[in-house]
Protein backbone atom coordinates (compact mmCIF):
# COMPACT_ATOMS: atom_id res chain seq x y z
CA UNK A 1 0.00 0.00 0.00
CA UNK A 2 1.41 3.38 -0.91
CA UNK A 3 2.51 5.81 1.77
CA UNK A 4 1.33 9.28 0.83
CA UNK A 5 3.63 12.12 1.82
CA UNK A 6 2.07 14.88 3.88
CA UNK A 7 2.92 18.38 2.67
CA UNK A 8 1.49 21.79 3.34
CA UNK A 9 0.48 22.86 -0.18
CA UNK A 10 -2.87 24.52 -0.67
CA UNK A 11 -5.51 23.62 -3.21
CA UNK A 12 -5.29 25.83 -6.31
CA UNK A 13 -7.44 28.92 -6.01
CA UNK A 14 -8.56 28.09 -2.48
CA UNK A 15 -7.58 29.35 0.96
CA UNK A 16 -5.50 27.12 3.20
CA UNK A 17 -7.57 24.28 4.63
CA UNK A 18 -6.87 21.93 7.52
CA UNK A 19 -3.94 19.59 6.99
CA UNK A 20 -6.11 16.50 7.46
CA UNK A 21 -8.60 17.75 4.84
CA UNK A 22 -5.74 18.14 2.36
CA UNK A 23 -4.64 14.61 3.18
CA UNK A 24 -8.17 13.25 2.58
CA UNK A 25 -8.34 15.04 -0.78
CA UNK A 26 -4.88 13.94 -1.86
CA UNK A 27 -5.46 10.34 -0.79
CA UNK A 28 -8.86 10.25 -2.51
CA UNK A 29 -7.38 11.48 -5.79
CA UNK A 30 -4.39 9.15 -5.68
CA UNK A 31 -6.59 6.11 -5.03
CA UNK A 32 -8.79 7.10 -7.99
CA UNK A 33 -5.72 7.55 -10.20
CA UNK A 34 -4.68 4.01 -9.25
CA UNK A 35 -8.14 2.69 -10.16
CA UNK A 36 -9.00 1.89 -6.52
CA UNK A 37 -12.50 3.38 -6.55
CA UNK A 38 -13.69 1.51 -3.45
CA UNK A 39 -10.75 2.78 -1.41
CA UNK A 40 -11.22 6.32 -2.75
CA UNK A 41 -14.87 6.39 -1.76
CA UNK A 42 -14.03 5.04 1.70
CA UNK A 43 -11.49 7.84 2.20
CA UNK A 44 -14.09 10.40 1.10
CA UNK A 45 -16.67 8.98 3.51
CA UNK A 46 -14.21 9.14 6.38
CA UNK A 47 -13.30 12.71 5.47
CA UNK A 48 -16.94 13.81 5.37
CA UNK A 49 -17.59 12.07 8.67
CA UNK A 50 -14.80 14.17 10.24
CA UNK A 51 -15.68 17.37 8.31
CA UNK A 52 -19.36 17.11 7.25
CA UNK A 53 -19.63 20.74 6.11
CA UNK A 54 -16.30 21.00 4.28
CA UNK A 55 -17.02 22.37 0.79
CA UNK A 56 -13.75 20.97 -0.58
CA UNK A 57 -14.79 17.42 0.33
CA UNK A 58 -18.44 17.93 -0.62
CA UNK A 59 -17.39 18.84 -4.16
CA UNK A 60 -15.76 15.42 -4.49
CA UNK A 61 -18.96 13.61 -3.52
CA UNK A 62 -20.76 12.09 -6.56
CA UNK A 63 -23.96 13.92 -7.40
CA UNK A 64 -27.29 12.20 -7.94
CA UNK A 65 -27.00 13.10 -11.63
CA UNK A 66 -23.65 11.32 -12.00
CA UNK A 67 -23.70 8.15 -9.89
CA UNK A 68 -20.49 6.16 -9.57
CA UNK A 69 -20.84 2.50 -10.59
CA UNK A 70 -18.28 0.67 -8.48
CA UNK A 71 -16.51 -2.51 -9.51
CA UNK A 72 -18.37 -5.76 -8.87
CA UNK A 73 -15.24 -7.47 -7.45
CA UNK A 74 -13.46 -6.58 -4.22
CA UNK A 75 -10.86 -8.05 -1.85
CA UNK A 76 -12.03 -9.47 1.46
CA UNK A 77 -10.22 -7.10 3.82
CA UNK A 78 -11.63 -4.00 2.13
CA UNK A 79 -15.03 -5.67 1.78
CA UNK A 80 -15.29 -6.40 5.51
CA UNK A 81 -14.24 -2.85 6.35
CA UNK A 82 -16.84 -1.42 3.97
CA UNK A 83 -19.58 -3.70 5.31
CA UNK A 84 -18.88 -2.62 8.88
CA UNK A 85 -18.92 1.04 7.89
CA UNK A 86 -22.02 1.15 5.68
CA UNK A 87 -23.77 -2.18 5.38
CA UNK A 88 -24.01 -4.95 2.80
CA UNK A 89 -27.14 -3.72 1.04
CA UNK A 90 -25.63 -0.29 0.38
CA UNK A 91 -22.55 -1.91 -1.15
CA UNK A 92 -24.69 -4.06 -3.42
CA UNK A 93 -26.79 -1.12 -4.59
CA UNK A 94 -23.61 0.73 -5.60
CA UNK A 95 -22.61 -2.19 -7.79
CA UNK A 96 -25.83 -2.92 -9.64
CA UNK A 97 -27.05 -5.53 -7.17
CA UNK A 98 -24.20 -8.09 -7.23
CA UNK A 99 -20.76 -8.35 -5.66
CA UNK A 100 -17.95 -10.90 -5.79
CA UNK A 101 -15.47 -11.03 -2.91
CA UNK A 102 -12.03 -12.62 -3.17
CA UNK A 103 -10.30 -13.96 -0.02
CA UNK A 104 -13.55 -13.37 1.80
CA UNK A 105 -12.47 -14.57 5.26
CA UNK A 106 -9.20 -15.42 7.03
CA UNK A 107 -7.45 -18.37 5.40
CA UNK A 108 -7.50 -20.39 8.61
CA UNK A 109 -11.30 -20.25 8.81
CA UNK A 110 -11.65 -21.16 5.12
CA UNK A 111 -9.30 -24.15 5.44
CA UNK A 112 -10.98 -25.46 8.57
CA UNK A 113 -14.47 -25.16 7.07
CA UNK A 114 -13.38 -26.83 3.82
CA UNK A 115 -11.90 -29.76 5.73
CA UNK A 116 -15.07 -30.10 7.80
CA UNK A 117 -17.36 -30.19 4.78
CA UNK A 118 -15.26 -32.63 2.79
CA UNK A 119 -15.02 -35.01 5.78
CA UNK A 120 -18.75 -35.18 6.51
CA UNK A 121 -20.33 -38.61 6.21
CA UNK A 122 -22.72 -39.11 3.26
CA UNK A 123 -25.54 -39.66 5.77
CA UNK A 124 -25.06 -36.11 7.10
CA UNK A 125 -26.04 -34.59 3.75
CA UNK A 126 -29.70 -34.25 2.83
CA UNK A 127 -30.74 -34.43 -0.82
CA UNK A 128 -32.59 -31.47 -2.32
CA UNK A 129 -34.20 -32.19 -5.66
CA UNK A 130 -37.18 -30.96 -7.64
CA UNK A 131 -38.02 -34.63 -8.22
CA UNK A 132 -38.51 -35.45 -4.54
CA UNK A 133 -41.94 -33.88 -4.19
CA UNK A 134 -44.75 -34.67 -6.59
CA UNK A 135 -46.05 -31.51 -8.18
CA UNK A 136 -43.08 -29.40 -7.05
CA UNK A 137 -43.11 -26.15 -9.07
CA UNK A 138 -39.62 -24.95 -8.10
CA UNK A 139 -36.82 -24.67 -10.64
CA UNK A 140 -35.25 -27.97 -11.58
CA UNK A 141 -32.43 -28.61 -9.15
CA UNK A 142 -30.25 -31.30 -7.62
CA UNK A 143 -27.78 -30.79 -4.77
CA UNK A 144 -27.16 -31.82 -1.16
CA UNK A 145 -27.38 -29.67 1.94
CA UNK A 146 -25.90 -29.89 5.42
CA UNK A 147 -27.83 -28.33 8.32
CA UNK A 148 -25.61 -29.41 11.21
CA UNK A 149 -23.55 -27.24 13.56
CA UNK A 150 -20.03 -28.32 12.51
CA UNK A 151 -19.63 -25.22 10.32
CA UNK A 152 -21.07 -22.74 12.83
CA UNK A 153 -17.91 -20.59 12.93
CA UNK A 154 -18.15 -19.88 9.21
CA UNK A 155 -21.89 -19.26 9.49
CA UNK A 156 -21.22 -16.83 12.33
CA UNK A 157 -18.81 -14.91 10.09
CA UNK A 158 -21.40 -14.80 7.31
CA UNK A 159 -24.18 -13.64 9.62
CA UNK A 160 -22.00 -10.78 10.82
CA UNK A 161 -22.12 -9.29 7.31
CA UNK A 162 -25.73 -8.15 7.87
CA UNK A 163 -26.59 -8.53 11.57
CA UNK A 164 -29.86 -6.57 11.34
CA UNK A 165 -31.43 -9.24 9.13
CA UNK A 166 -32.80 -12.69 9.90
CA UNK A 167 -30.24 -15.12 8.46
CA UNK A 168 -30.12 -18.80 7.65
CA UNK A 169 -27.16 -20.63 6.12
CA UNK A 170 -26.36 -24.25 5.34
CA UNK A 171 -23.64 -26.28 3.69
CA UNK A 172 -24.05 -27.16 0.03
CA UNK A 173 -22.62 -29.96 -2.10
CA UNK A 174 -23.01 -30.43 -5.85
CA UNK A 175 -21.86 -33.63 -7.51
CA UNK A 176 -22.08 -34.94 -11.10
CA UNK A 177 -25.37 -33.80 -12.69
CA UNK A 178 -26.01 -31.31 -9.86
CA UNK A 179 -27.56 -28.04 -10.99
CA UNK A 180 -30.18 -25.35 -10.43
CA UNK A 181 -31.99 -24.03 -13.47
CA UNK A 182 -32.96 -20.36 -13.82
CA UNK A 183 -34.69 -18.90 -10.76
CA UNK A 184 -34.65 -15.62 -8.82
CA UNK A 185 -34.45 -16.79 -5.14
CA UNK A 186 -37.56 -14.83 -4.12
CA UNK A 187 -39.46 -16.56 -1.32
CA UNK A 188 -41.27 -15.80 1.90
CA UNK A 189 -41.77 -18.04 4.90
CA UNK A 190 -42.94 -18.09 8.51
CA UNK A 191 -40.25 -18.31 11.18
CA UNK A 192 -40.99 -21.40 13.26
CA UNK A 193 -40.89 -21.71 17.06
CA UNK A 194 -38.03 -24.24 16.85
CA UNK A 195 -35.95 -22.10 14.46
CA UNK A 196 -32.56 -21.53 16.09
CA UNK A 197 -32.11 -18.37 14.00
CA UNK A 198 -35.16 -16.60 15.45
CA UNK A 199 -34.49 -13.52 17.56
CA UNK A 200 -36.22 -10.72 19.44
CA UNK A 201 -36.39 -8.76 16.20
CA UNK A 202 -37.57 -11.78 14.20
CA UNK A 203 -39.51 -13.99 16.63
CA UNK A 204 -41.51 -17.11 15.82
CA UNK A 205 -44.53 -16.31 13.68
CA UNK A 206 -42.78 -13.55 11.68
CA UNK A 207 -43.32 -13.67 7.93
CA UNK A 208 -39.89 -13.14 6.40
CA UNK A 209 -38.87 -12.28 2.83
CA UNK A 210 -35.50 -13.14 1.32
CA UNK A 211 -33.61 -9.96 0.42
CA UNK A 212 -29.89 -10.82 0.04
CA UNK A 213 -28.38 -14.11 -1.12
CA UNK A 214 -24.87 -15.35 -0.27
CA UNK A 215 -22.82 -18.20 -1.75
CA UNK A 216 -19.48 -18.83 -0.03
CA UNK A 217 -17.28 -21.15 -2.12
CA UNK A 218 -15.11 -23.76 -0.41
CA UNK A 219 -13.74 -25.93 -3.20
CA UNK A 220 -10.11 -25.78 -4.31
CA UNK A 221 -8.73 -25.79 -7.85
CA UNK A 222 -12.12 -25.63 -9.55
CA UNK A 223 -12.09 -25.50 -13.34
CA UNK A 224 -14.72 -23.91 -15.55
CA UNK A 225 -15.03 -27.05 -17.64
CA UNK A 226 -16.32 -28.91 -14.56
CA UNK A 227 -19.55 -26.92 -14.78
CA UNK A 228 -21.03 -25.69 -11.52
CA UNK A 229 -20.48 -21.99 -12.22
CA UNK A 230 -22.90 -19.42 -10.88
CA UNK A 231 -24.42 -17.76 -13.96
CA UNK A 232 -25.87 -14.28 -13.56
CA UNK A 233 -28.83 -14.04 -15.94
CA UNK A 234 -29.79 -10.57 -14.78
CA UNK A 235 -28.59 -8.96 -18.01
CA UNK A 236 -29.04 -9.95 -21.62
CA UNK A 237 -25.72 -11.80 -21.80
CA UNK A 238 -25.13 -14.60 -19.24
CA UNK A 239 -22.22 -13.90 -16.92
CA UNK A 240 -20.65 -17.06 -15.43
CA UNK A 241 -18.74 -16.85 -12.15
CA UNK A 242 -16.36 -19.78 -11.62
CA UNK A 243 -16.21 -20.91 -7.95
CA UNK A 244 -12.92 -19.91 -6.35
CA UNK A 245 -11.79 -21.09 -2.93
CA UNK A 246 -12.59 -18.63 -0.11
CA UNK A 247 -14.57 -16.33 -2.38
CA UNK A 248 -18.21 -15.36 -2.11
CA UNK A 249 -20.96 -13.95 -4.29
CA UNK A 250 -23.64 -11.73 -2.77
CA UNK A 251 -26.65 -10.34 -4.62
CA UNK A 252 -29.95 -8.63 -3.98
CA UNK A 253 -33.09 -10.74 -4.25
CA UNK A 254 -34.87 -11.20 -6.60
CA UNK A 255 -32.21 -11.65 -9.27
CA UNK A 256 -32.39 -14.27 -12.02
CA UNK A 257 -29.49 -16.74 -12.04
CA UNK A 258 -28.65 -20.43 -12.34
CA UNK A 259 -25.97 -22.98 -11.46
CA UNK A 260 -24.52 -24.89 -14.42
CA UNK A 261 -24.87 -28.66 -14.44
CA UNK A 262 -21.75 -30.44 -13.19
CA UNK A 263 -19.97 -32.66 -15.69
CA UNK A 264 -19.24 -36.40 -15.19
CA UNK A 265 -16.03 -37.11 -13.32
CA UNK A 266 -15.74 -33.72 -11.63
CA UNK A 267 -15.04 -33.42 -7.88
CA UNK A 268 -17.73 -32.32 -5.43
CA UNK A 269 -18.37 -28.58 -5.37
CA UNK A 270 -18.64 -27.42 -1.73
CA UNK A 271 -20.06 -24.18 -0.39
CA UNK A 272 -22.11 -22.49 2.29
CA UNK A 273 -25.19 -20.72 1.00
CA UNK A 274 -28.18 -18.91 2.40
CA UNK A 275 -30.07 -15.65 2.70
CA UNK A 276 -30.59 -12.53 4.72
CA UNK A 277 -34.31 -11.83 5.13
CA UNK A 278 -36.51 -9.19 6.74
CA UNK A 279 -40.22 -8.70 7.40
CA UNK A 280 -40.81 -6.11 4.64
CA UNK A 281 -42.92 -7.53 1.76
CA UNK A 282 -41.60 -7.35 -1.78
CA UNK A 283 -42.50 -4.27 -3.79
CA UNK A 284 -43.07 -4.21 -7.57
CA UNK A 285 -39.84 -4.17 -9.57
CA UNK A 286 -40.98 -0.88 -11.12
CA UNK A 287 -40.36 0.78 -7.74
CA UNK A 288 -36.71 -0.29 -7.73
CA UNK A 289 -33.70 0.54 -9.83
CA UNK A 290 -32.16 -1.85 -12.38
CA UNK A 291 -30.53 -4.00 -9.67
CA UNK A 292 -33.39 -6.53 -9.43
CA UNK A 293 -34.94 -9.00 -11.86
CA UNK A 294 -37.57 -11.72 -11.55
CA UNK A 295 -38.58 -14.87 -13.34
CA UNK A 296 -42.02 -13.36 -14.00
CA UNK A 297 -40.51 -10.36 -15.72
CA UNK A 298 -38.05 -12.58 -17.58
CA UNK A 299 -40.82 -14.79 -18.95
CA UNK A 300 -42.62 -11.72 -20.25
CA UNK A 301 -39.50 -10.74 -22.19
CA UNK A 302 -39.13 -14.09 -23.93
CA UNK A 303 -40.53 -14.43 -27.46
CA UNK A 304 -43.68 -16.48 -27.82
CA UNK A 305 -43.18 -20.06 -29.08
Amino acid sequence: QRVLAEDQTTLVGRPMVADDVQLYVRTYKEFRDMGLEDAAQQVLREGLAAHPDCSVLLELKPSDREPVQLEEEIEGELFRREVNARGLRAMLLERGGRLRVHNAFPEELAEETWQTLRNLEPSEWGKSSSEIYDGDTSAKHLFYRYDGDAIDEAKKALKALAPDYYSNFQGGKYETSGLIQAHDDSAYFVIEANDKNRSLKYPAGTVAFRKIAIIYYLTKDWRQDYGGSFVDLHRQEPRPVVPLFNSLVAFLVPRVHEVEELKPGCPARLSIFGWFSDDVPYRPLSEHGPELSSMDARSQMQPSP
